[in-house]
């Protein structure tokens, strides 16, 4: 049975990103997961699309580590998963990431990663 997982995203003046990156996540295939947003105004105010399916936690510091602990506090899922702003998941994302959760001795796992570079 899968586990619920909070997927945590922290932004700070990068609203257009952000949006992107719930709109993707909005498409993950995965039954029990729950988004937190930690952001600032600006970046709240960009997911107007969203409100009533994310929980939405404003903080306007610059600290990442702080804002990735304010959403830790405000998630509710067995796993927690962190995503940047600025990343898109695919839609089976979180299927492959908690997979290995399934066995008892897994305590934590890395996503694998895929940078695109565009030649100028």
């Amino acid at each position: 049975m899968p586990c619920s997982v909070s997927v945590v995203v922290v932004s700070r003046d990068r609203p257009d990103a952000l949006y992107l990156c719930v709109l993707g996540l909005s498409q993950v295939q995965y039954n029990a997961f729950e988004i937190v947003v930690v952001a600032d105004a600006k970046g709240l105010a960009a997911l107007d699309d969203f409100k009533g399916k994310i929980k939405a936690v404003q903080f306007d510091d610059a600290n990442i580590s702080m804002a990735r602990n304010i959403g830790i506090v405000h998630s509710a899922g067995e796993i927690v998963a962190f995503i940047d702003d600025d990343a898109v998941p695919e839609p089976t994302w979180l299927t492959y990431l908690t997979a290995p959760f399934s066995r008892g001795e897994v305590s934590a796992v890395g996503g694998f990663v895929m940078l695109i570079i565009r030649a100028a």
